[in-house]
């Protein structure tokens, strides 16, 4: 299977929260998914995690050890989609077109554009895995197959 990430539910890989059984589970690499984040995900997680630690939930002491987690996992384990400018006036058309966030837009754009490769290249099709039900409702508005983790 091919998925793609957003920040809500890829940061539940590193955080104990509802749906992180089921995102580590597809994350694994003996399920041999091929799992993609687009490259703003990166500056989203990292601040996820930070905002965690200062609520209590990842201990101070071990917000380093996560986030050299996070960083190997993204190195050695996902594919970062690169963001460039015909995404980002994409992703302004869809959060104008359907009202949503910055970086949800983003989000949505990065996926809409690699399913369609993955279309146009007959190597299947991508399913967007995301906590964020607004998003989610605008991406199966757009025709992606969406998992909720948390469902």
């Amino acid at each position: 299977m091919i998925y793609f990430f957003d920040s809500s539910a890829f940061v539940k890989r590193y955080v104990s929260e509802s749906g992180s059984e089921h995102v580590r589970s597809l994350l694994a690499p003996d399920a041999e998914n091929v799992c993609y984040i687009a490259h703003l995900t990166v500056v989203e997680v990292t601040a996820a995690l930070h905002r965690r630690s200062r609520s209590g939930a990842i201990r101070s002491t071990d917000l380093e050890t996560v986030l050299n987690d996070f960083r190997s996992h993204v190195r050695d384990y996902v594919q970062v989609y690169r963001i460039t400018e015909e995404l980002i006036e994409r992703g302004a058309r869809l959060a104008s077109q359907h009202v949503l966030r910055g970086y949800d837009a983003m989000q949505l754009a990065t996926a809409l554009t690699l399913n369609e490769r993955l279309i146009s290249r007959e190597l299947g099709l991508l399913t967007l895995v995301s906590s964020d039900n607004e998003l989610n409702a605008v991406a199966r508005a757009e025709g992606l197959v969406v998992i909720d983790p948390t469902e």
